[in-house]
């Protein structure tokens, strides 16, 4: 498996930590230093041999044809809802942007200093470049909740309580996807009212039973 396709298994699983064995380190996940690249800057990425079964195209399961959902009104109200709406944006608007490379929605609520974020809109627009997708994976939130500062708030946290159904990642259409089993836990986003719209300027994630993994301070 190449970098690249390393990187891709990345953007589809990174929300719920689910890493197939032996395909990257934690680190990557993050924006953090992988594992694999441990000889520092200018060092070459080590060629992984993709050793998966070879498929005929046509028999992988057919790309789900998603409409993006709407942006929702609240993100441009500069209320605890409207904080919450906007990370609430994120994952339901996240299979329809792994299947179709769509990257329109996320960039509509995400700064442009959350290294994750751009990370993740990067591996969406690679993943669909070489024509993969994702089947499933869809997020169900259970539980939002917002603590910040001010008054009307200009800045916070907000925790989101979410499950993720069970998925398969076809990165290569020519090879057996990556199954990709279902999760649940805590995703905690620091957002910030840019004047007209919330913004999610970081985010990290503790899966339930998996301990936890932080971004790499990615906000400014």
């Amino acid at each position: 498996m190449s970098s690249r396709m390393q990187k891709i298994v990345i953007a589809v699983v990174a929300l719920a930590l689910i890493i197939p064995t032996g395909f990257i380190g934690v680190g990557a996940l993050t924006g953090g230093q992988d594992s694999t690249d441990a000889g520092g800057p200018g060092a070459a990425s080590p060629v992984v041999e993709d050793t998966r079964p070879a498929v005929d195209p046509a028999d992988q399961p057919a790309r789900p044809q998603l409409a993006m959902p709407p942006l929702p009104a609240a993100v441009d109200q500069q209320t605890p809802a409207g904080a919450e709406a906007a990370v609430r944006y994120l994952l339901d608007s996240y299979p329809a942007m792994m299947t179709t490379g769509d990257t329109s929605a996320w960039e509509q609520v995400v700064s442009p200093q959350c290294a994750v974020c751009t990370q993740f809109l990067d591996n969406a627009q690679a993943l669909s470049a070489q024509d993969g997708y994702l089947v499933g994976g869809e997020f169900t939130v259970d539980d939002t909740r917002f603590s910040g500062t001010g008054e009307p708030p200009a800045s916070g946290t907000v925790e989101v309580r979410f499950r993720e159904a069970e998925g398969l990642l076809i990165d290569d259409p020519t090879r057996q996807g990556t199954p990709i089993p279902p999760v649940s836990g805590t995703l905690s986003a620091q957002v910030a009212w840019d004047g007209s719209r919330w913004r999610v300027r970081d985010m990290a994630l503790a899966p339930d039973h998996q301990g936890a993994a932080g971004s790499d301070g990615g906000a400014g």
